[in-house]
């Protein structure tokens, strides 16, 4: 049982929002390739301007936040990239503690302050479809 389980979790294609800032276009092809780099690939990617109730609705979750206004008005000031990342043969529970540790790095190297940290990244299945739906209607 224990092999079967090995290798249905093989077979599993995961799959991870992430959204590159405003002002941070030029690093597109850096992001791409950092995600590769760690296996994951492009699905989908589609650039947007958001609309302030897209990006109230993105960020929804800090709406009690005294940085949630700011945030959410930075994110409707120019365009920002969304993608679709998928991954085979990763577990949903490392999916995101992957995830994370990726886009760290990211904000690390490239990120400018709080709010202008290069990228949003969904932090869980439930999240993820909710905030991919603001860019991608056949979520």
């Amino acid at each position: 049982m224990k092999h079967l389980q090995t290798h249905i979790s093989q077979n599993l294609t995961q799959k991870i929002f992430v959204v590159l800032k405003p002002g941070f276009m030029n690093l597109s092809q850096i992001i791409i390739n950092i995600f590769k780099e760690n296996g994951w690939e492009v699905e989908k990617t589609v650039v947007k301007k958001l609309l302030p109730q897209e990006a109230c609705e993105l960020y929804k979750v800090h709406a009690k936040e005294e940085f949630y206004k700011p945030l959410c008005e930075y994110m409707c000031s120019d365009i920002c990239r969304a993608f679709i990342f998928t991954k085979p043969g990763i577990q949903t529970k490392k999916t995101f503690t992957e995830v994370k540790e990726i886009k760290d790095k990211i904000r690390e190297e490239y990120g400018e302050s709080d709010m202008r940290n290069v990228l949003h990244s969904s932090d869980s299945e439930k999240n993820m479809e909710a905030e991919a739906s603001i860019f991608f209607y056949d979520i």
